[in-house]
């Protein structure tokens, strides 16, 4: 065998045990990025899981509004109202009002209609500074089981933030093994993987901050929308086309309820076609 095409420990003699073949090494390369291609994912979501990007699976995308739930009190609620969004990475400083603290509220979780009534499970962990180190604090939850929804109580607290030390949210989603992706299906059938029993597990970050030279989102005062990916046809949102309902109109926040999230489609403005986490950010 030509030595030229083996893959081997640096300074092995030609009796050193095989390590790789190259030939073997670049068909498992090429299955690997071809299950990723297959995926379907967008390009941002492909570069942040190879880590070049501040987000990662199952979170695609961040929306945001820049206003409050207290100036949207402000005059009669209605379902007709409508407010912008944009999208999390537009801002390019933070608010330097939170440096020392944040308040930070979960407000609500809604799925996308095709996803609705699917057995999931979804943990929310809030990263804490603690000397040197990042310690996660379990902030929420939320399961659907044979089609019955729970959440946990939405809850409020707050955050040690500076220029150091970003809001690291951490989303943990688990799925019934049988909702495996058909790509990563056919690589775990490659390499034999036998996971019939164990549920699929996505856990992603994201992180936002206030020192302007970090690569992560900004941190402002506002809400944020986190879209969650539970299929990978699933898209990245639109943030601009998308538009935030009075969150104070009768049934807004209802957990049953179709969320607060509305685009533009064939009969008017209908609810978006992904599954969302909604969460507001403002002083301590």
């Amino acid at each position: 065998m030509d030595t030229k095409d083996d893959l081997r420990s640096p300074g092995a003699s030609h009796d050193t045990t095989l390590l790789l073949h190259r030939r073997e090494f670049m068909i498992l390369s090429s299955v690997a990025v071809a299950g990723a291609a297959a995926s379907g994912l967008p390009q941002q979501v492909m570069r942040a899981v190879a880590g070049s990007d501040p987000i990662s699976l199952p979170i695609v995308s961040l929306g945001y509004w820049d206003g409050s739930f207290e100036k949207a009190r402000i005059g009669t609620a209605s379902s007709d109202a409508l407010h912008r969004l944009a999208a999390a990475s537009s801002p390019r400083a933070g608010d330097r009002a939170l440096n020392g603290s944040a308040r930070v509220s979960v407000n609500g979780f809604w799925r996308a209609e095709q996803h609705r009534h699917k057995p999931v499970s979804v943990a929310l962990n809030v990263m804490f500074p603690v000397g040197e180190e990042r310690l996660p604090f379990h902030a929420w939850s939320h399961t659907t089981h044979r089609g019955v929804a729970r959440n946990a109580p939405p809850p409020r607290f707050v955050v040690p933030v500076d220029a150091r030390h970003p809001i690291e949210l951490n989303v943990e989603m688990r799925m019934p093994a049988g909702s495996t992706p058909p790509a990563l299906a056919r690589v775990k059938r490659f390499f034999s993987i036998d996971d019939s029993n164990d549920p699929q597990k996505k856990s992603g970050a994201c992180s936002l901050a206030l020192d302007a030279r970090s690569s992560s989102m900004k941190l402002n005062r506002g809400v944020y929308f986190v879209a969650l990916q539970e299929d990978p046809r699933d898209k990245a949102p639109n943030w601009s086309a998308v538009r935030m309902r009075d969150p104070h109109a009768p049934g807004a926040l209802d957990a049953s309820g179709a969320g607060v999230l509305v685009q533009g489609g064939l009969l008017g403005f209908e609810p978006v076609p992904f599954s969302y986490l909604m969460i507001s950010v403002d002083k301590a």
